[in-house]
């Protein structure tokens, strides 16, 4: 075949996706002629494609040393530099495409992207104008110019770029999206029509279903307001303004008490959301019942604030309305208050042992629930908590003698009897766990720990989650904040690819694991459009979970203003060398957990797990993922090396277990000792990457 022959024939196989075949006829016409600028800038682009930068960078080069005047070729420059977060290389090499070609609509419209990401919007629009100007059919160029002008708060103009692409092509559902939000915001006839064609796409979506929600409501079509929310509602749970609007559609077609349960799911995470404490108030007045609790237990304190009882019900109703992250000793000083009126009073010290719970203060937590007992030795309560506390520390034995205990005074408490089976569980002793759990849930249907922790032992145990996730729904149906529910819940649909209705309950870790979360003094980022802040990420669990959820940080640099990055200690050299971009640093917590950074130097912050949640909604949104870590080349080269010294054949590298080995987690690993028949095959080699002291069980 003849150089023109073998391009006609390559051409093809690049745009169906057969990049293999297409870089082979490449590669044949360099071996021909390796000036030839074509080849060399379309090879150029499949290395890009497949995330072979530095070859993608070098045949760029070589096709412009040919031909300097190759438009194309420097557009693919400004590409491959963008994506790697070479903002201004980009820009120039788009400058130049532009002055060889000042037609050239794709490099006017890069251009433009790439301005936008800097925050630099003006230019941004007036390079996507030009774009356009040279072509107005240019879809990409419109929907990246509707996005802008809704950025800059020109309502219209994006509407009216939206409008021309669906015109244009009407599957295009990211416009539809933003056609919808802006006509709703313009108080456009057309919003609602917008919305339902939008939603048509993306059923249950949590923005499109809120503003159809609150338009539908305005109107008094609260019936149809109620179809749409109830979805959204499902997809969503725990979505404070979803709660908020559907209790609104409820109440509008006087389902009282159903909207009083969303009312008050609203403010249990929003507690100041003025709305929905006022149409709260209104729906308690209508069904005839008093005030919120917090108020009647108020009146009851002023009106017998000698009652240790009283008082120790208020601070519980402070603990229900309050984030207790946030403050809890707000209530631990009402129970300490009812202490100091009755200092045997058992349900008040298991109170304050939970607030010691909550902030990781497991040793007094264990002290006063030991008051509590010699205080009431026959609550069920507090042998059940004192129970989990040491099932939290790996003290397995006097966790079950804890709860066994519980049992002898009443063995049909539910609550004791699927604590056990936790305890079971983590000895191994499956099939009594699962009868302790299924013992519980015989006694009480509707008990919502032993519900959850029936369905967690189906997944992790028999990894049935067909079996297992009925039983997460019903615990959820009956204590919609129970956090180890929803983690768990959350868990199961990770691992069957169900993102959207994973990653809300894995946000539950904190509550639900006892992971530390930082009291930062700026608000958390909640997924808004980040351009032109300064985002802080902050490491919460181990360095293994560190470096996964670091694969997310180059999509949150190409977003936001600035992301400052704090990590463990040990990753900064490698953090810093794999995202220039961003500022890295160690954590600026000091050894009491108090932020050493104040005021913040950030706008806003975020837990690196919590990522994923807004950078990582499908399974599509890993497409394209390249190696987001860049080793130090001396250690790669000195490694290299010390591999080839091991000879031929393939070499393996293990690790067989955490540092932090507990009986939950020690399920999740294969022990050394186990190794043996894998150690045997013929033609590998293993190399050790345990990474602490682990010399005694290689011997």
């Amino acid at each position: 075949m003849t150089v023109a022959e073998l391009l006609d024939a390559a051409l093809p196989l690049h745009r169906a996706g057969r990049l293999a075949e297409a870089l082979a006829h490449y590669r044949r016409i360099l071996t021909d002629d390796p000036a030839h600028a074509d080849a060399l800038h379309l090879s150029a682009i499949i290395a890009h494609q497949t995330g072979r930068t530095a070859e993608a960078l070098a045949n760029l080069g070589a096709a412009l040393a040919v031909q300097p005047g190759f438009a194309t070729a420097y557009n693919s420059l400004g590409n491959v530099l963008a994506d790697l977060g070479m903002l201004e290389e980009a820009l120039a090499a788009y400058v130049v495409a532009i002055r060889q070609n000042d037609r050239y609509v794709e490099a006017y419209n890069n251009r433009a992207t790439v301005l936008q990401r800097l925050g630099r919007r003006d230019e941004a629009a007036e390079a996507y104008a030009r774009a356009l100007t040279m072509g107005p059919d240019n879809l990409t160029a419109r929907f990246n110019y509707g996005v802008l002008q809704r950025e800059l708060g020109q309502i219209s103009p994006a509407a009216n770029a939206f409008y021309a692409v669906v015109q244009a092509d009407p599957s295009h559902s990211a416009a539809w999206r933003h056609l919808a939000v802006c006509l709703r915001n313009l108080g456009h006839p057309d919003a609602e029509a917008c919305l339902r064609r939008a939603l048509q796409d993306v059923p249950g979506d949590k923005e499109l279903s809120l503003e159809l929600g609150a338009l539908l409501n305005s109107r008094g079509d609260h019936e149809a307001a109620r179809g749409i929310l109830a979805a959204a509602v499902a997809a969503h749970p725990g979505n404070a303004q979803l709660h908020f609007s559907y209790g609104t559609a409820l109440q509008g077609t006087r389902c009282l008490r159903d909207a009083v349960v969303q009312f008050r799911l609203a403010l249990d995470r929003e507690p100041a959301m003025q709305g929905a404490c006022n149409n709260l108030g209104v729906a308690l007045l209508e069904l005839g019942e008093m005030g919120p609790a917090t108020l009647v237990l108020r009146r009851a304190v002023a009106l017998s604030p000698g009652d240790a009882m009283v008082v120790n019900n208020h601070g519980t109703s402070l603990e229900s309305r309050y984030d207790l992250e946030a403050d809890s000793e707000r209530p631990a000083r009402w129970y300490r208050r009812a202490l100091r009126l009755r200092p045997d009073y058992g349900k008040a010290l298991v109170n304050l042992a939970g607030i010691h719970i909550l902030r990781r203060e497991l040793h007094h937590a264990e002290r006063i629930y030991h008051s509590a007992a010699v205080a009431d030795p026959r609550s069920v309560e507090t042998f059940v908590n004192l129970g989990g506390l040491l099932l939290d520390r790996d003290d397995l034995s006097q966790a079950g003698r804890m709860y066994r205990r519980a049992l002898a005074i009443n063995a049909g408490n539910p609550a004791a009897l699927t604590g056990y089976g936790l305890v079971l569980q983590r000895l191994g002793r499956i099939g009594e766990a699962e009868a302790a759990h299924r013992g519980a849930l015989e006694i009480d249907g509707r008990h919502a720990e032993a519900a959850g922790n029936l369905g967690m032992m189906l997944w992790q145990c028999h990894q049935d989650d067909t079996a297992a996730e009925p039983w997460m729904d019903l615990a959820l149906s009956v204590n919609p904040s129970l956090n180890t529910a929803h983690l768990n819940r959350g868990m199961l649909r990770l691992s069957r690819g169900d993102l959207p209705g994973g990653w809300d309950g894995y946000r539950r870790r904190f509550w639900a694991k006892g992971y530390v979360n930082r009291r930062i003094a700026a608000p958390l980022w909640q997924g808004e459009n980040p351009a032109g802040r300064r985002l802080l990420v902050w490491r919460e669990q181990g360095v293994g979970d560190e470096i996964m959820f670091a694969s997310c940080y180059p999509s949150l640099i190409g977003r936001a203003g600035h992301v400052v990055i704090e990590c463990d200690r040990r990753l900064v050299p490698l953090f810093a060398r794999s995202f220039p971009q961003a500022t890295v640093r160690a954590e600026s917590v000091d050894a009491a957990g108090g932020e050493t950074i104040q005021p913040p130097d950030v706008d806003a912050h975020i837990p690196a797990g919590d990522l994923p949640c807004h950078l990582r909604a499908s399974l599509s949104g890993f497409d394209g993922q390249t190696p987001w870590l860049v080793p130090d080349p001396t250690l790669v080269e000195q490694w290299r090396e010390r591999l080839a010294a091991l000879g031929t054949g393939l070499r393996v590298g293990i690790g067989w277990r955490s540092q932090m080995m507990t009986s939950e987690r020690t399920a999740a690993y294969v022990m050394l000792e186990h190794w043996g028949p894998l150690f045997a095959l013929p033609g590998l080699t293993f190399v050790n990457l345990q990474y602490d002291e682990c010399e005694a069980e290689i011997r």
